[in-house]
This record gives structure tokens, sequence and C-alpha cells, in this order.
């Protein structure tokens, strides 16, 4: 019982941290239509699939096989990419005399999509439950 509530509690926060940071890029893109590039896509769609990537991996086993060390690598390090992606375009084309909001939301985008991709793989597990035990 206490499992199932701690996947259900991870998975709604997560769920919410997900769904608030599009919810911002969305917000922030419908409200200054000429602010935004074409290019400025890219660090939130580069966070979700690496998110999605990364929770395609079964954290049993990531001791035991070198090519899901090699996947989590590799789907973390473009996580990290899209987020310096997105503090460039935050820094670069939002600079104070343009409103920084749009920037911002690239950049809270990119941090909710990876924080709630990092903490439901990390909060996952198949039967254990004493990930919030002491």
């Amino acid at each position: 019982m206490r499992g199932e509530l701690k996947n259900l509690f991870i998975g709604l926060f997560t769920g919410i941290l997900f769904a608030g940071g599009w919810a911002i890029f969305i917000d922030a893109q419908i409200n200054s239509l000429d602010a935004f590039n074409a290019v400025h896509i890219v660090p939130p769609i580069c966070a979700t699939i690496s998110a999605i990537a990364i929770n395609m991996v079964a954290i049993e086993r990531v001791p035991e096989h070198i090519e899901v060390k090699l996947w989590l690598f590799f789907w973390f390090t473009i996580s990290c990419v899209a987020m310096g992606l997105s503090i460039w375009f935050l820094a670069r084309d939002y600079a104070p005399p343009i409103p920084p909001y749009p920037g911002v939301a690239i950049l809270l985008q990119c941090v909710f999509t990876i924080m709630a991709g990092f903490l439901y793989f990390a909060a996952k597990s198949s039967t254990d439950s004493s990930f919030f035990s002491a």
C-alpha cells in the first residue's frame, strides 16, 4: 500500500512539473508572438525527449549493464545541452531592453522538464517501497 501511494505521489508531482513547464512555455509563446524564433523550440523538445529516454530504463538494470550506463550518459548529456542552450537563448536574445519573459519561460520549461524526468527516474522502483523510508 505504501509503495502504491509513493508511486501515485511521484507520478502526480512529476506530471504537474512536466505539464507546468510546457504551460509556461506555451503561455510565453502566445503572449509574445513576434519575439519567438523558430529555433527556440529546440531546448524544450530536447529536454522532453531526454526525459522520456531516461525513463525508458529500469533503474535496477543500471549497475549491471554498460549499455544502460552509456544510454543514460548520452541522454543526461542531451539534458545538460538543452539547459545550456536555453540559458544561451535567454542571455543572447532577451537582453535587458527586451522583456525577458519568453527567455525565462524557455529556461523554466527546460528546468521543470529535466527535473521531472530525473525525479521520476530516481524515485521509480518495481516493488521496493524503501525510497522514502529512513
